[in-house]
């Protein structure tokens, strides 16, 4: 929540902000989860998982208005939100 403050601060009115984020399914063994937390070990980073209503009342509270918000890929398993900023 604090990163999404502080990109709301930085950017100006009419600025755009994009996440994309990795839902868990309940498949047996969800690839991209796999290789998302590999590459996160490697790099020092830390996951969190959060559902997509979770993600979405954070990025409004943070200030920003949701102007896309919809699943990619095959499995859904990917979700962009595009955030536009009003002050």
């Amino acid at each position: 929540m604090i990163q999404l403050n502080m990109a709301h601060a930085v950017l100006r009115s009419g600025g755009r902000f994009v996440i994309r984020t990795m839902m868990i399914k309940d498949k047996r063994f969800p690839w991209l989860m796999w290789i998302e937390n590999l590459h996160l070990l490697i790099t020092g980073g830390k996951a969190f998982y959060r559902s997509i209503d979770e993600i979405r009342r954070m990025v409004k509270t943070a200030g920003f208005v949701i102007a896309e918000d919809k699943p990619s890929g095959t499995g859904g398993e990917l979700h962009w939100i595009v955030a536009d900023v009003q002050k």
